[in-house]
């Protein structure tokens, strides 16, 4: 059906092939000024020296491209990169549908090409990631007090997804009623039998950056009626920190039992179809005292896959 609200730019392409194109309208800074003025969002279509596709979205004033390796380009510096044997197709899209349409065809969080280029389908989301942990750590009180228990977690990655803005993974309410739940964090070992997962409700989740210029997502919770996070951030291609403690309503009931070791634990935080796993096996501090599990670095390689 057709959208009486969209603007005539809406579906306009205009083709470069060097970066001195222009002067005919439809041209590309013709486009460029539609998207500025809010009528559409900019995408670019390509292909590289080997034939791969490729792909750019406008975000905010720069261009954001389908390999999360590469640093976003201006205008001029990305038509600086057109040729004949590499065209660039700049077309108008729906507001809204740019970072979908340009770089993350399946809305998974991980790049087109990023995805072409490890073998997976950029058109199938992918789920959870593994990733390496930096840190690790449980905590527990002896004599058991849960309102004393915690836990931090901490994975720094230059590949580190982040849920799409406004997609069915954002985890934020977007017109849900409170207290819905799209994200959550768990923490559990199949050694031990501890098992612990974490509603991360959606009216504590606000978006760090903008729509059009998304840097991730942060939670705060200090009331801890449901759920026992108190802070999360999630940066694309930066970090993924989280605090959990006993110390609310809900208690965090992740059981470091005396004389058992805990390694590995596993980890999840997952929002809709995004999220991030991993695991951590500590040399020193395994949990078996009943008071701490710690772990970092080369005890916290990524693992083959996530659940």
């Amino acid at each position: 059906m057709f959208d009486s609200n969209l603007k005539p730019a809406v579906g306009v392409q205009a083709t470069a092939i060097s970066a001195f194109d222009g002067g005919v309208v439809p041209d590309v800074p013709f486009l460029y000024d539609r998207a500025s003025a809010g009528d559409c969002e900019l995408i670019v279509k390509s292909i590289d020296a080997q034939g791969h596709p490729r792909g750019w979205w406008r975000a905010g004033n720069s261009f954001r491209s389908d390999h999360v390796g590469e640093p976003e380009l201006t205008l001029a510096k990305l038509r600086a990169l057109s040729s004949a044997t590499t065209p660039q197709t700049f077309t108008c899209v729906p507001p809204g549908s740019g970072y979908r349409m340009g770089i993350d065809r399946d809305e998974d969080g991980v790049y087109d090409y990023d995805e072409i280029l490890r073998g997976t389908d950029p058109t199938v989301p992918d789920g959870a990631q593994p990733f390496p942990a930096a840190k690790l750590q449980i905590r527990n009180h002896l004599p058991d007090d849960e309102a004393k228990n915690a836990a931090s977690v901490q994975i720094k990655s230059a590949t580190l997804p982040i849920p799409p803005v406004g997609s069915a993974s954002d985890p934020r309410c977007n017109g849900d009623p409170d207290g819905t739940v799209k994200a959550t964090l768990t923490l559990a070992s199949t050694t031990s039998g501890a098992d612990y997962t974490t509603p991360l409700p959606c009216e504590h989740w606000t978006l760090v950056g903008s729509a059009d210029d998304p840097i991730g997502y942060k939670y705060a919770d200090k009331s801890l009626t449901v759920g026992a996070v108190s802070n999360l951030s999630w940066r694309r291609g930066k970090d993924l920190k989280a605090t959990v403690t006993g110390k609310g309503a809900s208690a965090f009931t992740y059981d470091l039992v005396p004389g058992v070791s805990q390694n590995p634990v596993h980890g999840q935080v997952l929002s809709g179809a995004v999220g991030v796993c991993f695991q951590c096996a500590s040399a020193g501090h395994d949990g078996s005292d009943g008071k701490l599990f710690s772990a970092k670095g080369a005890d916290c390689a990524a693992p083959t896959s996530c659940p």
